[in-house]
């Protein structure tokens, strides 16, 4: 899933700067009264900053953010100061040195924290927008010509082979990607790997070979004799529908039990081929049954024993 800022880190360095600012602009407002006065102030201040991270439950990460980065800043500072680091400490001995370096780190930390506001929040951006991509791609395609596949009427159904499948890590990477963006990977199980190659109903009804385009897909079901039912039972088919009523997706019943969810399974676009309950997968509940007096779900042309038009 795209990754959200550390607002922990974010609103640590923010309370940070601003403590630092404050604690500055008190070295030079009161850079003129006494020792005490200045002490007090700044204590103060000091305690309102940390009163804040800690009412946040920022306590722990400034101190981190402060280890993690004051004790290098001192390193460096005493290797850059070298011989003149006792001049140097002396002119933070006066208010008005020490206030503008006070305030200047302060202003500092509020620019980092700004920056890297703006770049988490760009990731967030770019990797949402990849993921989305990523979700709704299709493999461009080419009709398949060895093969020519018709329903039961005899009605042709164009299927089409992937040109330029993906290469097996490329596309298991995209599939984990793209299963936590969805939030899928407790409620279904994988029974058969992603491929370019083919999409769901490819899946149902070109045998995983090709992929079938989801218009192709209510001819299908007029002319192989599909009619809705309220009752499945396994082996039906599962045909989930858009909100302007347009096929979005079909899978198989796999499991029927009372009291139990119906257990379906189906090729997730180019994804893997999942068993999940049918309110669980990625279509939304806009579905339906459908069962067919004919054995199986293969269009004709494809399986042994059915009448194969040469290809044209």
């Amino acid at each position: 899933m795209p990754t959200e800022p550390n607002y922990d880190h974010l609103f640590a360095l923010v309370a940070v700067g601003g403590g630092l600012v404050l604690i500055g602009l008190s070295f030079l407002l009161f850079r003129f009264a006494t020792y005490g006065k200045r002490l007090l102030a700044l204590t103060i201040i000091a305690c309102l900053t940390g009163t804040a991270l800690f009412a946040l439950n920022l306590g722990a990460t400034s101190i981190r953010l402060g280890l993690a980065t004051g004790l290098p800043c001192l390193a460096l500072l005493a290797i850059v100061t070298g011989p003149y680091g006792i001049t140097f400490l002396n002119l933070l001995q006066k208010p008005i040195y020490l206030g503008l370096l006070t305030v200047a780190t302060g202003v500092g930390f509020l620019i980092f924290a700004d920056r890297r506001y703006e770049s988490s929040v760009d990731h967030q951006y770019f990797e949402s927008e990849r993921q989305l991509e990523l979700l709704n791609w299709r493999p461009l395609g080419t009709r398949a010509q060895q093969v020519t596949t018709v329903t039961d009427r005899g009605t042709e159904i164009p299927v089409t082979e992937a040109l330029e499948p993906r290469s097996r890590h490329q596309i298991e990477q995209d599939e984990i990607l793209s299963l936590t963006t969805l939030n899928k990977n407790d409620s279904t199980i994988r029974m058969q790997p992603a491929r370019d190659g083919s999409n769901c109903h490819g899946w149902t009804f070109a045998r995983n070979l090709y992929s079938v385009s989801n218009q192709a897909v209510d001819t299908i079901l007029t002319e192989n004799g599909y009619t809705v039912v309220t009752s499945p039972q396994s082996g039906d088919l599962v045909v989930y529908r858009g909100v302007d009523q347009q096929v979005s997706h079909t899978a198989i019943v796999r499991y029927v039990s009372p009291g139990l969810p119906v257990l379906v399974e189906g090729k997730w676009g180019w994804m893997g081929v999942y068993l999940h309950d049918v309110e669980k997968s990625c279509y939304g509940l806009n579905y339906a049954y459908y069962r067919s007096p004919r054995v199986g779900h293969t269009l004709r042309g494809l399986d042994p024993g059915t009448y194969a038009i040469p290809a044209k």
